[in-house]
This record gives C-alpha cells, sequence and structure tokens, in this order.
C-alpha cells in the first residue's frame, strides 16, 4: 500500500516522492466524474509498465489524500521505479 497526495488540475502530470511509500502526483484533470481517478491509475500505470487493472484505490476516492494497492509488485522495487 502507498500514500498518495493529488494535486488535480495541474499544468503537468509528475509524480514526486515525499517520504516512506508516500508520493505527491499532479494530474492535468479536474476531480469531477472521476477523472481525476481514472487519470491516477493511468498515470501509476503507465509509469509501473502494468496494466491499470493492478492499481486499485482502497480508500480516499473523493479525497486528496488516497490510499493505492498496487498488486504484483513489491514496496522496494516500486520506489526504485518511481523516485528514478
Amino acid at each position: 500500500m502507498i500514500l498518495v497526495r493529488v494535486i488535480p488540475r495541474s499544468t503537468e502530470t509528475s509524480i514526486s516522492p515525499q517520504g516512506h511509500n508516500s508520493y505527491k502526483v499532479k494530474l492535468t484533470s479536474p476531480p469531477v466524474d472521476g477523472a481525476a481517478n481514472k487519470q491516477l491509475l493511468e498515470v501509476f500505470a503507465g509509469k509501473l509498465s502494468i496494466p491499470v487493472r493492478q492499481i486499485e484505490i482502497l480508500s480516499g476516492e473523493h479525497a486528496r489524500i488516497k490510499r493505492l494497492r498496487i498488486y504484483g509488485a513489491n514496496l522496494k522495487t516500486l520506489a526504485q521505479i518511481l523516485q528514478g
């Protein structure tokens, strides 16, 4: 599980580490009708080269701070990929 702080309606899309298993994610989509959540999953899937279906929003679907579970990857590997 990782913690993600989402910044919707940003001018760019980026993932930056904020601490142990915690990331700040800037998204261009607005938080309307699930658009930001969809883009969040797509951004992580693209960065990790995995299908979107392997990422689940555990909590925070309607909040800026979300808990994500990424199936099939360990936290150490995730940290290396997302920081690099």
